[in-house]
């Protein structure tokens, strides 16, 4: 028979059921993008009428850390559950798992100019503190935020002019 392992054998994803205690926050990863209250309210009173929709499991790494999913999880914390459905995805390194909890929130949510700017702060902060980095052009960032190298370039230079009260602003919505 054939042994060699596929190469994409790090994401053969099966859902399995977990006890929602055995689930963590990580600080950087919750941090991340903000949970509204509201939204969370409204999942835990669906996931009350309907259960847990097991279509869109909690991203976990192997020691159980969310990676995405984190207002679900709050949800169904407020909604009483036991159990939830999560898959457990294996990362090579930390800049990873971050890299992949940007692009799963990118492609999850609308963001606000705050958060599309905080998320390339940290995009290129991966990538300039690793040399080996793929892709570290305002092209490839531009790829993973969904905006064209134009907008990323836009956003380096007011990171580089802006102190960091002005920064703290934009990344909170307070200024566009």
């Amino acid at each position: 028979g054939n042994t060699t392992k596929k190469a994409n054998d790090k994401d053969n994803a099966k859902i399995k059921m977990v006890e929602v205690s055995q689930l963590r926050f990580d600080r950087d990863f919750k941090n991340v993008f903000q949970q509204e209250n509201d939204k969370v309210a409204e999942i835990a009173n669906d996931m009350r009428a309907n259960g847990f929709d097991k279509s869109r499991p909690i991203i976990v790494t192997g020691a159980y850390i969310i990676v995405d999913g984190h207002s679900r999880f709050m949800a169904a914390k407020k909604a009483g559950l036991e159990k939830v459905p999560v898959i457990i995805k294996k990362f090579d390194s930390r800049d990873e798992t971050i890299e992949y909890e940007y692009k799963m929130q990118l492609n999850s949510r609308r963001l606000t100019d705050g958060e599309y700017f905080a998320a390339f702060l940290k995009l290129d902060e991966i990538k300039r503190s690793n040399p080996n980095a793929q892709g570290s052009s305002d092209e490839a960032i531009g790829r993973q935020l969904n905006k064209s190298a134009r907008q990323v370039c836009k956003m380096r230079k007011i990171a580089k002019k802006a102190d960091a009260s002005l920064l703290e602003k934009i990344q909170n919505g307070n200024i566009s």
